[in-house]
């Protein structure tokens, strides 16, 4: 487990406070209206937010959706930014899109609030839980890493998202340049009192997977990812979960994170980042 320190407190306020939220139980449909707080700011830019707060919202929503389906896990997640993720006002939708006994796949969508252009797609599968008497081999799960030390944000990553997360490195360090390991835990809660937990804590850490083993300096670089996709097979025991993430860049501009997740039992989750990589002076920011 990683070690207590008094920055182990969550820091007063949140990623997120929300405006209002609606499920429509006969539609199978949910719709939320948030402002985000300087806890989601990415940074690449003061004016965005970082997408693991913003995925996190979006499996929140689709979780919260009705289905058939007992004692289901979102086991699958699909995340697709086609823009950038702005700042302030933002308006989430979520959908059922094929029910089932056995397994559900949900959608959801992030936009501006009063826009309807999508700025993220989600798409998940929810998948029944239920215990099973298994022969054999249950394959080779990652132990959990050695307790981290606490180690403090490079500047470079700026102070939103980056210090809303109490980071610990177990192996490598957080000025990237090589695969790091590290425990993470939330300093402030997702939505309102409401704390990151489940899956949507496993999302919220899992895009930071690029940043903890950059292979690029971002003062000079952006190495920007596309999508993220994870699969879970279980949720975490507790606030803490820990990544170990590696990064692999090619010369074209077009790199790959990839990130095995997991708690003090063991690894629960795998996730990957497709990579867009120029220099700042050629997107310009």
């Amino acid at each position: 487990m990683p070690h207590r320190s008094a920055t182990d407190t969550p820091l007063d306020g949140c990623f997120y406070e929300a405006v209002i939220e609606t499920e429509t139980y006969a539609e199978d449909a949910y719709s939320g209206t948030f402002v985000s707080t300087h806890h989601t700011v990415s940074p690449w830019s003061e004016e965005h937010q970082h997408a693991g707060p913003a995925s996190a919202l979006l499996v929140r929503a689709v979780e919260r959706l009705t289905i058939p389906t007992e004692d289901a896990l979102t086991n699958q997640v699909s995340v697709d930014i086609l823009n950038p993720i702005p700042r302030g006002a933002i308006a989430v939708t979520a959908q059922v899109v094929r029910a089932g006994r056995f397994a559900t796949l949900v959608e959801a969508e992030l936009t501006h609030a009063g826009f309807d252009e999508p700025i993220m797609r989600l798409s998940a599968w929810r998948t029944r839980r239920r215990s099973v008497d298994l022969p054999g081999h249950r394959g080779d799960y990652r132990p959990a890493p050695a307790p981290g030390v606490e180690t403090v944000t490079p500047t470079k990553w700026g102070d939103g998202y980056a210090k809303a997360i109490q980071w610990q490195v177990s192996a490598g360090s957080l000025d990237g340049h090589e695969p790091s390991t590290v425990w993470a835990t939330p300093r402030a809660a997702l939505v309102g009192e409401e704390p990151a937990a489940g899956v949507p804590l496993v999302m919220l850490i899992a895009d930071a997977a690029s940043g903890l083993s950059a292979l690029a300096d971002p003062a000079d670089y952006v190495f920007v990812n596309t999508d993220l996709n994870v699969h879970v097979v279980r949720e975490p025991d507790g606030p803490a979960v820990w990544i170990a993430a590696e990064s692999f860049l090619d010369p074209d501009g077009i790199g790959l994170a990839t990130s095995t997740i997991g708690d003090r039992q063991g690894s629960l989750a795998v996730g990957s980042q497709a990579l867009f990589l120029a220099r700042r002076d050629e997107v310009g920011f």
